[in-house]
């Protein structure tokens, strides 16, 4: 903007209508008493434009085979994926954890009210850059009207502008876009991808201190849906069949941050409850099945086909599935319809079937668009319910207590 007139406004649910006023009637006068220039008339000219300066992105197409490939760390998901590329000439690695030091490295560079999923991964990646040496990323890229389809570009920008030289992929090569809507059209990537997700969902359902030993199990290990069965009929074993049960829904970005959720998951285990994650492989399934519907029949029942192996692998764990994906999928169409971003048709669906739990938690971005649209909509859950902004700078500790104290004292 240089020295041109502008204005900035925050709206939030502190804002003061008369503080806007003021701000709108002075960005008003500051115009008016701005002198006037005439501008050539190349100013409209294409190719004017077309000369401007442009920052350049390091975006790439394809990855360095010399340099591992880093992903965002969505615990377990992104641990066991790590050895599974080894016949692409590939060493995927999960990006160091969330620290506080490396959000603090991504937040200083926000410029206002960012979702902390993006200054969360931002830093983790200049902390990855500055401490391991991480030269490339691949950040998954979505097609809905959320902020994290932008994620890669705006991140490759401000690593360029601090002159930090880390490419950022995100599988799209200019004719082909592998978007995490569309994984599943890729039979190589989705037959490598989807057993593992279901692999995190099933190691996500047993007591914390045992999930590093059942990922281990799997290193290295091909991940078949038989292998799943196994893992699901081991991990019965060691989940209580008599505690009380909290279900968590929410951004996975945030549901999966080990740094995040450990805060609200610490506190429910100490008290002797059970916090139930959402599963990732539904998760998707439901957006693959968005897509779907809107393709064609052969894509439906390929989806609803990984669908019954979900449920297949998921009997022995008594997880309370609804009775069909197409049932799940109306219910978000109902209360959200033609809404493509966050999948907040399927975290809204989600929050009103779930019944077989004691309390359900949202867990979320504070100013996330998806989350305000679900808000939007009035709609309670069966059960109760809170809804946890992981920024909040008071805290949710005595929110999270309350919710526990009630759950131990339910009938």
């Amino acid at each position: 903007m240089g020295e041109k007139p502008y204005l900035h406004i925050e709206v939030d649910e502190h804002f003061s209508r008369v503080g806007v006023m003021t701000r709108i009637e002075a960005f008003i006068n500051a115009i008016k008493t701005r002198p006037t220039f005439e501008v050539s008339e190349s100013f409209t000219d294409a190719n004017y434009f077309s000369a401007l300066p442009k920052r350049k992105l390091n975006l790439s197409l394809e990855p360095n085979i010399f340099y591992p490939v880093y992903i965002p760390n969505l615990y377990p998901f992104s641990q066991l994926a790590k050895d599974k590329f080894k016949h692409w000439g590939l060493k995927v690695l999960p990006l160091p954890e969330t620290t506080a030091q490396s959000l603090s490295m991504g937040t200083q560079h926000a410029q206002s009210k960012e979702y902390i999923t993006f200054s969360q991964l931002l830093g983790d990646i200049i902390y990855a850059h500055n401490t391991i040496g991480t030269k490339q990323v691949f950040i998954p890229q979505t097609e809905g009207a959320e902020l994290d389809g932008v994620y890669a570009r705006v991140i490759s920008g401000i690593l360029t502008t601090l002159d930090i030289p880390v490419n950022i992929m995100t599988g799209d090569d200019g004719k082909n876009s592998v978007t995490i809507e569309s994984l599943y059209l890729y039979e190589d990537i989705f037959d490598i991808i989807f057993p593992c997700i279901i692999a995190g969902d099933i190691i996500l359902a047993v007591p914390k201190h045992m999930r590093a030993a059942l990922i281990e199990q799997l290193f290295m290990d091909r991940v078949s849906i038989a292998r799943l069965k196994e893992l699901a009929e081991q991990a019965k074993m060691f989940i209580p069949s008599d505690n009380k049960v909290i279900q968590i829904i929410g951004d996975p970005y945030v549901v999966y941050n080990q740094f995040f959720v450990s805060k609200i998951e610490e506190p429910i285990n100490d008290a002797g409850i059970t916090m139930r994650y959402q599963l990732l492989s539904e998760y998707l399934l439901y957006m693959w099945y968005q897509r779907a519907v809107a393709s064609s029949k052969a894509e439906i029942e390929f989806v609803l086909s990984a669908y019954d192996d979900l449920l297949d692998v998921f009997s022995p764990l008594n997880y309370p599935f609804e009775a069909s994906l197409q049932s799940l999928y109306d219910l978000g169409e109902e209360h959200l319809p033609f809404f493509h971003g966050g999948n907040g048709q399927y975290r809204l669906a989600k929050k009103l079937t779930t019944v077989n739990a004691d309390a359900l938690i949202e867990i979320v971005c504070m100013y996330e668009q998806t989350q305000n649209m679900m808000a939007l909509q009035n709609l309670s859950p069966k059960i109760p319910s809170i809804c946890i902004g992981i920024e909040e700078t008071q805290g949710f500790d005595e929110k999270l207590e309350i919710l526990i104290s009630y759950v131990l004292q339910k009938n």
